[in-house]
Parts: structure tokens; sequence; C-alpha cells
């Protein structure tokens, strides 16, 4: 009924992505970080996310519409992303005050070894492996419960506390819009974008409240 309500909103006024952001979003996907988000329910979720931003089916990349309607790091998925790891983080903390990071670091590899050859929503369980879902999911190599590889080929090594989880965070949510900003090449006049975009230029250059055109024009 949330969804449907900010939907009737969106097609006066698309500042009812606002809406979406604090009250639908949070109800959707409590507790995610435990359970995890089955790519069925975040394509749900995305489509649910632009027809309350005022976004129509008809012609839209859904990549670029999700960014321009709610950030490059505040789409529904980079939120998922950031609130997941940003969890992680605060249990491996506890984890280490009560002395407990050998149970963490075996626990880790036997969770990884059975996401190697099947990496499953299903097979989520708790926290531990949704994390290693996610990463691999990412395309990243998840080796240990501190040190995990991008797809470049870099190591993040989460040492201790000081580590900003928003560092981590971000880089996973830059990975996800780089393969998807691949897979969108594809569509219609979207060469080039494999390549990444310039966020910055092109949501400065919008004005997503004025926007009329279908998103495929604009970048």
């Amino acid at each position: 009924r949330r969804i449907i309500k900010i939907k009737g909103l969106a097609k006066v006024s698309r500042r009812a992505s606002n809406l979406f952001k604090a009250s639908a979003t949070p109800a959707a996907t409590w507790g995610h970080q435990v359970c995890g988000v089955a790519p069925s329910q975040l394509l749900v979720m995305e489509r649910n996310a632009l027809a309350c931003a005022g976004f129509r089916p008809h012609g839209r990349c859904k990549t670029v519409a999700l960014i321009l309607a709610y950030g490059y790091l505040g789409t529904p998925h980079g939120r998922i992303i950031r609130e997941t790891i940003i969890a992680w983080l605060e249990v491996t903390r506890f984890a280490y005050a009560q002395g407990k990071m050998p149970q963490i670091a075996a626990a880790w590899v036997k969770a990884r070894d059975k996401l190697q050859a099947d990496n499953r929503i299903t097979l989520v369980k708790g926290i531990m492996t949704n994390v290693i879902f996610t990463l691999k999911s990412l395309g990243w190599k998840p080796s240990h419960f501190n040190v995990w590889e991008d797809p470049n080929g870099d190591r993040w090594v989460l040492g201790d506390a000081s580590v900003a989880p928003h560092i981590v965070a971000n880089k996973l949510i830059h990975s996800m819009h780089q393969a998807r900003l691949a897979d969108a090449s594809q569509h219609f006049d979207g060469g080039g974008m494999q390549d990444g975009v310039d966020w910055e230029i092109t949501l400065s250059s919008v004005s997503y409240t004025h926007l009329t055109l279908p998103t495929r024009d604009l970048v």
C-alpha cells in the first residue's frame, strides 16, 4: 500500500522518490544484512523505485535512471551493499573486542568454500554468508574475513577499527555500477558507457525535477 501511494504521488511530483528512500526502502529491506536480497527481489525493488520517481518503463535505461533519481551511491542496490558492509564491520569489531577473531576466521573459510562453487542466495544463512555472496556477486574475491580483492586485483585489508566502512562500501558500489554500465552499453545509444560515465558533469547538467526526456537521450 505504501508503494502504491508513492507511485500515485510520483505522477504529480518526482520528489516522491524521497518518500521511497525514507519509508518504502527501509520497510522492504529490514533485516536484509542477515537474510540477503535475492536478485529477483532486487529487480522488483528497483522497478518500484523508478515508478516512485516518476519514470515510466518505456524508453528508459534502468541503470541510468536509478542514478539520476537516487544518486550514484544512493540507489536501492547501493544502499543494500553499504548497510551490509557496515553491519559486517560492526560484527568483526565486536568479535575483536571479545577475542573471537579465530572463530570468525575459521567460520569464514568454511562459508567461503561452500559458496565457492555455487554462489546462490539460497545458501545465505546469516550475515557472513551474505557478505561472501555479495562480494562474489560483484566480482570480488573474499579471501579472508578481512582481506578482499577487487576486480582490478587490488587487495583491501580491513585491519582494525580505524577502517572507514564507507570507503569499502563505496568501492563495492562502484564495482556494481561498472558491471551494470557494461550491460547498459549494449542498449540503444549506450555505446561508450562500458568505459564509465562522468556522473558529476552529467548530474550537474540535468535538472531532475524538470526531467521530461527519456534517460537514454541524456547521457
